[in-house]
Order: C-alpha cells, then structure tokens, then sequence
C-alpha cells in the first residue's frame, strides 16, 4: 500500500517469501492433485495408440502381400478386395476405434475440469489453526524466519539471506555462512565437471567423512579416471588409478579391479560388458547430492533443507488432510491429540526422521506423554499400558509377555 509507512513495508517484506512459498505449495499441491487424472489420459492414449499401430499394421502386411503377388504377375482377384474387405469388417476396426477415440476424449475432458479447480478449495488456514491449537502453540514466526534465512544460505542466494536476516531482524549464526558458501562454490564446480575442488575439501575432511562412514572421496577420484576413461585417454586413466585409486586398495579392491579391467575396452565401452561406466549427466547429479548430504552431515546439519521438506511435505499432504477436515464433523476433533487424525502417505525417505513404536499390548502409538519404556524382563511397552497394569495395593505389575514382575520405578524410557 502506498499509505503504509516505511517501517511498516520494511517488517512486510520478508514475509513477502512466504508468499511465494505458498504460490510454490500450490502449484505443487495443484500438480499432485492431477497426477493421478494425467496418469489416467496418459493410460488410455497408450493403449489406444498401441491398439491402433496394431491393426494397421495388420492392414499393412495384407496390403503389401498382396502388391508383391501382383508384381509378381499374378491379376488382381475379386478374391483379393473380398479378403481385404472381410479383415476389415470382421474385426470391427472402425467401431473399435471410434469407441477408444470417445473414452480418451472422456479422460481428456474430465483432466481439464481438474486444471480447471482452484487450490484455494483446500481450507488451509482453518487446518493450520487446528493443527497449532492441537499443539497448544502459536506460530514462532522467528522460527520460521530462521528456517527461510537458512534455505537462503543453502541455495546458494547470500545476498538475498544477508538481507532477509538484516530486515526480519532474527539472529542467525553467521558462522554456518562460509562453510554454506564453500559447499555452494564446490558444488558449482561438480555441476561443471571440475572435481578438483571437491578432492581438495575431501582430502582435507578425510577423518570427519571415515567417522561419518562416507566413502565419497572415492568417488570422487573415481569420476575422475571414468572422465578419461570415457574421453578416450587410456593412457592417462591408467596414471591417474596409479597414483590415486592405490591407497583405497584396501576397501575398494573389487571397484578397483572392474576400473582397471574397462581399460581394455577403452574407446568402445558402450559395446563392452562396461557399458554402465559411461558418464552421463545423472552420474554428475548424484555425485552432487551425495556431496552435500556429506557436507551437511559434517556440519550437523539436515541433509535437505528444512523449509524445502515442509513445502514437499505439505504439498503432498494437504489434499489428505483436506478430506479428513470435511468428513470430520468438528474440526478441532483432535486438538487433545499429538498426532494428525489420519496417516500421511507417500512422504518418501524425505519425511522419515524416527521410527514409530506401537505398543503391543495397546496397539497405540508412543507420543511424548506416552514414550515406550522397557521393563527389567527386557520388553517393551507404552508408559500408560504399565501403568494400566500397575496394581495400585502392591505398585507392581506383571509382565503380559512373560512372568517377569517389575515396579514403575525400574522402567527405562527409551530413545530410539
């Protein structure tokens, strides 16, 4: 607005981000809300095409037949258009084809309706309201400020980060921002083909990534020699495994000995029982991610930026939980529950972080009120079944699994 003051646009602006990460919710929340209606058309164009190049091939072949026997010397027949004619109608080709035309027509036309739906029919704030008092918690607007200044960082966008933080006014530990900058500038230069810098940090990080169980060095001088081994330079393949695969021998005999017996087939490795060893542009990509997930984890960091699985995460889950808030009467039904009124799927490898217990006995979930605790027999149970089983005359109770007797007091809360 152009009557608001100065200071009122300076504390709007970095909120202004959160705009544009709910525009990037939305488009992502609208593309899986069509995924499965395109999967659907994209089926049936298939099978209509695959149907189709069938019968006309079918066709083809006669019609071909029939051409070299009349090259050949042989007088067109009555026979002939009669056979032409009957594979024709005998298969129903024509009504066939019309009826695949009209069902595809159909799934195009309802994938349209679905382009056509707003996002905004999701009820978000009223399931991020529920959500919040379900936790007894209001936004921690600081928090959220952090976790936006900090995907700044990670992406690379410095000036944008120094200026989010500069007008959020949040205190961010700018010690993480060189290590964040060397790990960008690194992997700029693995985009570019040019390992040497990632060597160079990984030599120098060698403890840190053995601790870690990370053999991304490896790699890293393993890209290198398939580099010349793929442009041809036997020679200098060779030189380079003499003077860097050598003390990996170790741990990556096996690797190495493959490497070493691809040089045979140096200058045709596509038609070669090593054809896998021909570098393309996801062997750059995963070299790439599988570096900053090492950086990160030397850092004590996430391997994936915590803004960008929140996003991810609510994309995929907001058409679930937009269902479950309009078949739930009340919407605030599960405020009194740690836990979302249905189970989100499809979250990947991404949004798993812990294991979940169910206890046996129950066959409900551990929570933080109710963490699982083992008792002395060495089983494992909810805080709340023991202390169902608890007799409250002797404040012991009676193992379900076993004869084993325990008191509350000799459980150990466990920490997965």
């Amino acid at each position: 607005s152009t009557q608001s003051t100065g200071e009122e646009k300076k504390l709007a602006r970095p909120y202004l981000v959160v705009v544009c990460y709910q525009h990037s919710t939305n488009i992502s929340l609208k593309r899986s809300l069509m995924e499965a209606p395109l999967q659907r058309v994209a089926k049936k164009q298939k099978v209509l095409f695959e149907e189709t190049q069938k019968q006309v091939g079918t066709w083809l072949e006669e019609c071909k037949k029939n051409l070299s026997s009349l090259e050949a010397g042989e007088e067109l027949s009555s026979k002939m258009i009669e056979d032409l004619y009957k594979l024709v109608t005998e298969a129903k080709t024509p009504t066939k084809f019309s009826k695949g035309q009209k069902e595809l027509h159909v799934a195009i036309k309802k994938f349209g309706k679905y382009i056509e739906q707003p996002c905004e029919s999701i009820n978000v704030p009223r399931l991020s309201r529920t959500a919040l008092k379900s936790q007894n918690n209001e936004l921690d607007r600081n928090l959220l400020n952090t976790a936006i200044a900090h995907h700044f960082f990670r992406e690379g966008r410095f000036n944008l980060g120094d200026a989010f933080v500069q007008e959020s006014g949040i205190e961010f530990p700018f010690w993480m921002k060189e290590p964040l900058q060397e790990m960008h500038d690194i992997s700029i230069s693995i985009t570019s083909r040019d390992l040497d810098p990632a060597i160079l940090w990984a030599s120098s990080k060698r403890s840190e990534l053995k601790s870690i169980g990370s053999d991304i060095e490896f790699e890293f001088y393993r890209l290198n020699y398939l580099k010349h081994l793929n442009d041809g330079h036997a020679i200098e393949a060779l030189s380079y495994a003499k003077f860097n695969l050598v003390r990996f021998l170790d741990d990556k005999s096996e690797e190495i000995n493959r490497l070493m017996s691809s040089l045979c087939f140096s200058g045709h490795l596509s038609s070669s029982p090593y054809r896998e060893l021909i570098l393309n542009d996801d062997h750059w990509k995963e070299i790439e991610i599988r570096f900053r997930g090492a950086y990160c984890r030397i850092l004590g960091l996430p391997r994936h930026s915590p803004l960008s699985v929140c996003v991810a995460s609510g994309a995929i889950a907001l058409p679930q939980l937009s269902k479950a808030a309009r078949l739930i009467k009340d919407p605030y039904e599960w405020e009194d529950s740690n836990r979302l009124p249905i189970p989100i799927d499809r979250l990947g490898p991404m949004g798993l972080y812990h294991p979940i217990f169910s206890c046996p006995v129950s066959k409900e979930q551990s929570t933080v009120d109710n963490p699982p605790v083992r008792i002395p027999c060495g089983h494992v149970l909810c805080k709340e079944t023991m202390t169902k089983l608890t007799k409250l005359r002797t404040n012991r109770y009676k193992c379900p699994y076993c004869p084993g007797e325990g008191s509350p007091g000799e459980a150990q809360v466990v920490i997965f």
